[in-house]
């Protein structure tokens, strides 16, 4: 086997675990999230708005990966539950800020908790060595992509 098939099989394999553990938790997010009436985007968005205080909207079109015009309707249903904002930046009023509401918070955390607890089932087939070791290989994998990101 060659460096570059090596190269491809680890790869794959890591994508495929990835992917697997990927869908497993979007299941759970999926279930705990129904209640909350909000889908796993909008909770990933709410989540990015909670982590940085306030955002413009723009910015978190490019973190999420997704088109401006797709975070502006999710924005204006989570607006219209009253779960968030939207303001001119004070700074420069072609710029869309956004920020969770009181309501919004309560949400973001309830859902939190709610995915902790199912979550933890999944990870209780795992001894504290594995999930260490886990936490780990997740963080030196992140920054093997940061450094792969900053490469290209």
């Amino acid at each position: 086997m060659t460096e570059s098939d090596r190269a491809l099989l680890t790869f794959e394999q890591l994508f495929d675990t990835s992917r697997a553990i990927y869908k497993k938790q979007k299941m759970i997010l999926e279930i705990v999230l129904e209640p909350f009436q909000i889908t796993v985007l909008q909770y990933l968005l709410m989540f990015k708005i909670h982590n940085s205080g306030s955002t413009a909207l723009s910015r978190l079109a490019l973190t999420l990966d997704l088109k401006p015009a797709s975070v502006t309707r999710m924005t204006e249903l989570l607006c219209k539950r009253h779960l968030m904002v939207r303001y001119d930046s004070p700074d420069d009023r072609r710029i869309v800020m956004i920020q969770l509401t009181d309501e919004g918070e309560d949400l973001l955390q309830q859902a939190a908790i709610q995915y902790a607890r199912k979550a933890a089932s999944l990870y209780r087939q795992l001894d504290a060595d594995h999930l260490q070791y886990l936490g780990k290989l997740a963080g030196n994998l992140s920054k093997l992509a940061e450094g792969c990101a900053k490469k290209s």
